[in-house]
C-alpha cells in the first residue's frame, strides 16, 4: 500500500517517480561494486567499498 504523500508524486509527476526508481535498481550498490570488481585493474577494495 503506497503512502499518500508517495501517490501524490505519482499522480502529479509519475516520470520522476519512475526515473527514480530506475536509477536506484542500475546504481544499486550490489551492482556497482560488482562492475568494480570486474573491471578494477590495479585499484582494489579493502574497508571503503566503491558504492560507498
Amino acid at each position: 500500500m503506497l503512502s499518500a504523500i508517495f501517490e501524490q508524486f505519482v499522480q502529479e509527476s509519475p516520470i520522476s517517480v519512475m526515473a527514480r526508481g530506475l536509477m536506484e535498481r542500475v546504481f544499486a550498490p550490489e551492482i556497482m561494486d560488482k562492475l568494480f570488481e570486474t573491471h578494477a585493474k590495479v585499484q582494489y577494495q579493502q574497508d571503503l567499498l566503491f558504492s560507498s
